[in-house]
């Protein structure tokens, strides 16, 4: 699956096809190639996590989406670019938004 935030594209794998729903995330080169892994998306017991650059670096963003291993089907686009957007301001030489911004933007009751 790949997802377009801002300028950039990244290409979220599936590392697993059952429980826990997790991704690794890599950033996209302008040829369609894949550059550096730069996130780790995993959804377990209702607590979604996101990391970078992989599952044991810093937790740059969580929460607790309605799924337990996985994603409910109407929600996981929604959190999907939430993780993304985290993962691009980690990386972004500006501030990180906060999580009231983040809902702000997103608009968490549009879910």
């Amino acid at each position: 699956m790949v997802i377009e935030y801002k300028e950039k594209r990244y290409e979220l794998v599936e590392t697993c096809m059952a429980c826990p729903e997790q991704y690794d995330v890599f950033e996209l080169v302008s040829n369609g190639s894949l550059k550096n892994k730069v996130g780790y998306i995993r959804m377990r017991h209702g607590n979604l996590t996101v990391n970078c650059p992989d599952y044991s670096g810093r937790l740059v963003y969580k929460d607790s989406p309605d799924g337990d291993g996985c994603f409910e089907e109407e929600e996981r686009d929604f959190y999907l670019m939430r993780c993304i957007a985290s993962i691009y301001n980690f990386y972004s030489p500006e501030r990180e938004m906060t999580d009231e911004e983040l809902d702000e933007f997103f608009g968490k009751e549009t879910m």
